[in-house]
């Protein structure tokens, strides 16, 4: 009896904490809408504030397939937070963007909060969005220029 007693105190104690370790730690579900076509494979880097849009600043990268012209990327766990998102439409598969003559991209872009696309790339602050929940749904709109 008092070894059923100790083995369900630690139970417990081990679901109180794991509880309490995920409790300021959620997941986005980023949606990708009306792609141009279903080939290759929807990318979703994740930034954090300091070096938005460079290489070393990656936090994270997530990939998903594409069905009937959409596609549904969730992030593993992340600390409750600011985050950014460049996502992209990689249609051929070779994990870049790639871009015409003119340096336009080739394939769809976007960012998440949906900032108007110009000539110049957005700023954190266009694109940043607030994790504060176990699971934040976003819809990001890829442009096909």
């Amino acid at each position: 009896m008092k070894y059923t007693i100790k083995v369900c105190l630690l139970l417990l104690s081990s679901f109180t904490f794991l509880a309490a370790e995920n409790a300021d730690r959620g997941k986005f579900v980023v949606e990708v809408g009306d792609l141009k076509n279903s080939k290759g494979t929807v990318r979703v880097i994740l930034y954090e504030r300091e070096g938005f849009l460079t290489e070393e600043a990656v936090k994270a990268r997530f990939d998903a397939p594409i069905r009937d012209g959409k596609s549904v990327i969730e992030t593993k766990q992340l600390p409750f937070g600011e985050y950014a998102m460049f996502v992209f439409h990689d249609e051929n598969d070779n994990d870049e963007v790639d871009f015409n003559l003119f340096k336009m991209p080739k394939e769809g872009i976007g960012f998440s909060n949906n900032p108007k696309l110009g000539l110049s790339k957005p700023k954190f602050e266009e694109s940043k969005v607030r994790l504060n929940e176990s699971k934040k749904r976003i819809r990001v709109k890829l442009k096909y220029y």
